[in-house]
């Protein structure tokens, strides 16, 4: 039986190493394409639409 954690230090310390990684990672998500998401453009497709006009 795994019993009941008895000194919570070891809890605490490792949920809020969790918190901080996945808090790091999803910000870094949020920073690279998170707000500006809609104004991102695929630079290749308007590249080869201005090919096929000229």
């Amino acid at each position: 039986m795994l019993g009941t954690i008895k000194d919570p230090t070891l809890f605490l310390l490792l949920s809020s190493v969790g918190i901080l990684l996945f808090g790091s990672i999803g910000y870094g998500i949020y920073t690279t394409v998170g707000s500006s998401f809609y104004k991102l453009r695929d630079t290749i497709k308007l590249k080869s639409m201005q090919g096929c006009m000229n």
